[in-house]
């Protein structure tokens, strides 16, 4: 980071939040190493061990230097974001405390004794996403804390006599010099540190008192201010490039306000009857005092080849100071006493992982809910609460909030800012350079400024058009400033606006509202929001596929502006944005424009319409879209409120909705045109599908085949394996190996780096979306997946892996779902017991009307069964309230069918389930709830049980791996496709031939091989037998080269395929 041309290295350290700053003159390799050294050293004081250090591309070179930590480099065009965002908070605090100085310009050295000093108090204070509520960053790593009786004397930059001790003491030298105040050192005496008016040196000293600043004062700083540093504070990236936020704000000269911003405004300038001592001038107190100022450890401002350059950490005594953000995975070295430092922290991440699943279906659910996408302005990094990923990161994504981690956690993780620039100059950046940084690190998409920098009178037009829209459906109503209380303007809302450019190359404009400030007005339950289940949708397309419905598509532009707001909520327009939202109108907008102190244009309006970004607008939307279905006849469905059917000319018409997507289906085509009318009274701006293809939520209906409803996410398959980090390279016959469970322990497994896991997470989820709509055959292996986002490593990334091989040699696979003509619902349920590493079981379940399994589920149980006949009920008895809702949702829709039949292959198990007591023992007294419940289900003639053979258990593939036609056969009946349907032709391909556009994260761990086998020196003249790949057979007795274990051997395999 550099300000004003002054280089400086920023650490931050994760989960503890604390960071460093250090004043680096030089960017050698070596001056780096020791700079780093001087940071782990710190930690490792506190009992901490670095294991990774995030930094900037310059750092490369310290791989060689630091060979026992992991240094992980960003790209060319990448940095560090809990970084950036760490500069920007440095930033703010630094121009807030310049602001409320009287200097025009200040010295060099009071610049970095000014940083020092705000990092010093961002580490004093908890940080709300720290892994303490209690403890300061500096408590936990200095392990001291800050006295206000001490530390809080005198302000920055307030002038100040400090008390000398001459020695001897009965002379006429004076006994104090002017100085002005630099902040306290840190230590438990309460020493400050000032800057010598005389000398132009930074002193230490505990006694002192702080005086009014005279005019005499401030000319004397600003004389002393040599290289003619001004109080803006530029702060620039690497390459010299000022920063987008450099120009929100511009110093100039102070204000009235500012000038009049003293702690003793009655006082003069100058104290009446006395001259203060020029210290310029006084050349012989400065030979007085030179002798003794190199005896108190004075730090001069020209040495900057000094040995200890200035680092500040906890104490600034000791050349140690910090700041606070992001996540720290850390160690505890051993004999630390960890109780002893922090007794209130406690392990906030689930040892079992048993919650991921289902948090990651309901991240999954929120993305497609969530329309009204928003991204937080982070201005303080230990305050702010985090919102949406982004993946960015990455994720952040990414970003959903971050589980905080603990003392207790496995490696802690040091993130490195440095920036390295041959000259001083601060060039600033070009709009389109500010825009590519800004999305490199933070966004997806243009924001206002950058937008409207690229795209200038295309992105203006955007924004008009959709201004005018808003306006049109009137979402505005403008409201006079004087009107509104304080409070009132504490409390409105800021804009977010987008700039897009589709994919059709338009460009699109989006605003929407920052509701942050709602959180506050609104529980997350108040403004939740339902939608249409995944179950819904493949029943009712089944149902709509074996009645011959006509099926179409709706969906609702601009669905939430239609929701009339229930709520008093008030908005500003600032800049730019009001000066269109004045063009859209003049005569409604211009007499309510004011400006602010900034000379910016601002309009206050009332948000009459629930725009997006609200908390509530989806929730407004589904009242009125709900209500209007009432009114018109429609009943809602109780076991899905996105739901509701209507008896129309002797057949059912179904509605069902996720927020404005709608899917209707009746068995004449005119029904399903008059409902669309209907609904484009009430509705504006619909695009409606009919046909017999339909793209609904991501996936691809087709009801081409009578009867029978296909379902296919191809593009979707496509554009993960795309997505992914490497190459994929070949193909794989199944989805997992037979060890897909087995984990190594820790102390040998080799985690995965933050951003290769935060990869493996996205990826996750989006093969999670996947498999629980289309791709039922990977649901199994991640299921075991999502167990594994919070401790990745090297083995799970090749599990991944295989999972996309498998997928690119099956893309094509989708789903045939049909009924029966007496359809009776169907249910298969079975364990794998003891199959986690924890020896918990899993539950593997599915469900067909006919052919095809129409819902399935696999997932790890979360309570430990002593025996196969235990993990069995416990399975029957976690599936039972999805049996039970099916047959509930059924005959809701008027399909009363006979009792659910489960199918299991355990006898115990049955007889247990069915006769209750009679088959209880003191072995089993301690299942008994679970077993008399479905008892009692069985007695009330809502489920049949009936055993089938193990090789008919359709639910055993959703349990555990299968390989080869064992598989295959599973498949065929999870699906309903074919047996064996020939994999999609990929020549194997040399693994060292990578894309140069992906990288290759870690070489292949011993788990990453899956499915090949070592030949023994017994088999060696033996040949290879054949493989079975779908239709076709696979002769291993040809050659191709795999890489195994990062050792390109010669192994007996094909190039083609044989028949």
């Amino acid at each position: 980071m550099y300000v004003d041309g002054i280089p400086f290295l920023v650490t931050v350290s994760r989960g503890i939040k604390f960071i460093t700053i250090e004043h680096s003159p030089t960017q050698t390799t070596t001056h780096l190493k020791h700079s780093i050294i001087k940071v782990m050293q710190l930690y490792h004081r506190a009992g901490f061990k670095i294991h990774t250090v995030l930094v900037d591309g310059q750092f490369e070179p310290l791989k060689r230097e630091l060979p026992n930590i992991v240094i992980n480099t960003t790209a060319s065009a990448e940095h560090v974001g809990d970084v950036e965002r760490c500069l920007r908070v440095i930033k703010e605090r630094a121009r807030a405390i310049m602001s409320s100085l009287p200097y025009e310009r200040v010295p060099e050295q009071i610049l970095i004794e000014l940083l020092a000093f705000v990092v010093m108090w961002l580490n004093a204070f908890p940080s709300k996403s720290g892994i303490s509520k209690t403890l300061s960053p500096r408590e936990i790593v200095i392990r001291q804390k800050m006295d206000f009786a001490k530390h809080c004397r005198a302000q920055f930059g307030s002038y100040c006599e400090v008390y000398d001790d001459p020695n001897p003491t009965n002379t006429m030298v004076v006994r104090t010099q002017p100085a002005i105040c630099l902040g306290p050192t840190g230590n438990l005496q309460g020493t400050y540190n000032f800057f010598s008016l005389r000398t132009g040196k930074t002193v230490r000293r505990r006694q002192f008192q702080e005086m009014p600043m005279p005019e005499s004062m401030v000319r004397t700083v600003e004389s002393l201010s040599k290289n003619g540093l001004a109080g803006e504070l530029m702060f620039a990236n690497n390459k010299g490039k000022l920063y987008t936020w450099n120009r929100s704000t511009s110093r100039g000269k102070p204000t009235k306000l500012q000038q009049n911003n003293t702690k003793f405004p009655t006082i003069p300038a100058e104290l009446p009857g006395i001259v203060v001592e020029q210290a310029e001038n006084d050349q012989a107190a400065d030979a007085a005092h030179q002798q003794e100022e190199e005896a108190n450890d004075v730090i001069e401002t020209t040495d900057l080849d000094r040995e200890v350059p200035h680092m500040a950490f906890g104490n600034r005594d000791q050349n140690l100071d910090t700041y606070n953000d992001g996540d720290v995975d850390i160690i505890p070295l051993d004999g630390t006493t960890q109780e002893q430092l922090i007794a209130d922290i406690t392990n906030a991440q689930d040892e079992n992982s048993e919650g991921s699943i289902g948090d990651l279906l309901a991240e999954m659910d929120n993305v497609q809910q969530n329309i009204n996408v928003i991204i937080d302005e982070i201005d303080d990094i230990g305050g702010t609460e985090p919102t949406q990923p982004q993946t960015r990161r990455s994720a952040r994504s990414t970003r959903g909030q971050r589980l905080t981690k603990t003392y207790e956690e496995e490696y802690q993780m040091l993130h490195i800012n440095e920036h390295d620039n041959s000259h001083r100059e601060v060039k600033p950046m070009t709009e389109l350079e500010i825009t590519e940084h800004v999305i490199s690190v933070i966004f997806t998409q243009y924001s206002l400024k950058a937008g409207l920098s690229r795209f200038k009178e295309a992105g203006e037009e955007a924004l008009k058009k959709e201004l005018t829209q808003l306006h049109n459906m009137d979402v505005f109503v403008p409201i006079p400033e004087s009107n509104l209380s304080d409070e009132q303007k504490r409390k409105a809302l800021s804009t977010v606006t987008f700039i897009k450019h589709k994919r059709d190359d338009r460009v699109k404009g989006r605003v929407c509202a920052d509701g942050q400030k709602q959180r506050e007005d609104f529980t997350k339950e108040e403004a939740a929001s339902p939608t249409v289940t995944n179950e819904s949708v493949f029943l009712t397309g089944i149902i709509d596929a074996k009645e011959g419905r006509d099926v179409a598509t709706v969906d609702i532009t601009g669905a939430y502006l239609h929701a009339v707001n229930d709520h008093d909520v008030h908005m500003m327009l600032e800049g730019k944005l009001a000066e269109l939202m004045e063009l859209v109108a003049p005569h409604i907008y211009r007499k309510h424009i004011t400006t602010n102190h900034k000379g910016q244009p601002i309009l206050y309006v009332r948000l009459h319409k629930a725009l997006y970004g609200l908390l509530k607008s989806a929730l407004l939307f589904y009242k009125k879209l709900s209500g209007d279905l009432k009114h018109n006849g429609f009943i809602i469905n109780p076991y899905n409120p996105c739901m509701a059917n209507k008896h129309v000319d002797g057949s059912q018409l179904t509605v069902i909705w996720h927020v404005d997507d709608l899917k209707i289906s009746h068995k004449k085509h005119s029904q399903v045109t008059k409902f669309i009318k209907w609904l484009g009274t009430k509705y504006t701006g619909l695009t409606v599908h009919r046909g017999k293809l339909h793209d609904y939520l991501g996936m691809d209906f087709d009801y081409s085949t009578p009867g029978v409803l296909t379902v296919s996410m191809i593009n979707y398959v496509n554009t993960v394996i795309d997505g992914f980090p490497e190459l994929i390279n070949g193909i794989a016959t199944t989805p997992a190996a037979d060890h897909l469970f087995k984990i190594r322990e820790k102390e040998d497994a080799k985690l995965l780096p933050e951003d290769q896991a935060v990869a493996f997470h996205h990826t996750v989820a989006q093969l999670l979306f996947l498999s629980t709509r289309v791709r039922r055959d990977i649901q199994t292996a991640v299921a075991f997946l999502t167990t594994r986002v919070k401790e990745t490593d090297e083995d799970d990334w090749g599990k991944l892996k295989r999972v996309l091989k498998y997928l690119k040699g099956t893309s094509k696979l989708g789903m045939h779902l049909t009924a029966d003509n007496t359809p009776v619902v169907k249910w298969w349920v079975d364990a794998s017991h003891a199959t986690h590493v924890d020896c918990k079981s899993h539950t593997g379940a599915c469900m067909s009307m006919g052919k095809g399994m129409a819902i399935t589920l696999s997932r790890k149980q979360k309570i430990n069964g002593k025996s196969s006949t235990e993990s069995k009920i416990i399975a029957v008895d976690d599936s039972l309230p999805h049996i039970l809702w099916t047959k509930y949702f059924l005959e809701c829709q008027g399909y009363h069918h006979r009792p659910s039949i489960i199918h299991q292959d355990n006898k115990s198990a049955l007889l247990l389930e069915s006769n209750g007591k009679r088959s209880a023992s003191k072995r089993t007294k301690h299942i008994k709830v679970r077993y008399f419940f479905i008892k009692d289900k069985v007695d009330q003639n809502e489920v049949t049980l009936k055993y089938c053979p193990t090789e008919e258990m359709w639910a055993n593939v959703l349990t555990k791996p299968k390989q080869g036609r064992v598989f295959r056969e599973f498949r065929s009946k999870l699906m309903n496709i074919p047996t064996d349907i020939p994999i999609e032709h990929v020549d194997p391909i040399p693994s060292t031939l990578q894309n140069p556009r992906k990288n290759n994260h870690s070489n292949p761990s011993v788990q990453e091989c899956v499915g090949i086998r070592k030949k023994s020196t017994n088999d060696k003249n033996k040949p290879w037998p054949l493989i079975h790949l779908g239709s076709a057979l696979w002769d291993p007795n040809k050659y191709v080269r795999l890489l195994i274990k990062g050792v390109n051997r010669q192994i007996a395999c094909t190039k083609s395929y044989v028949t």
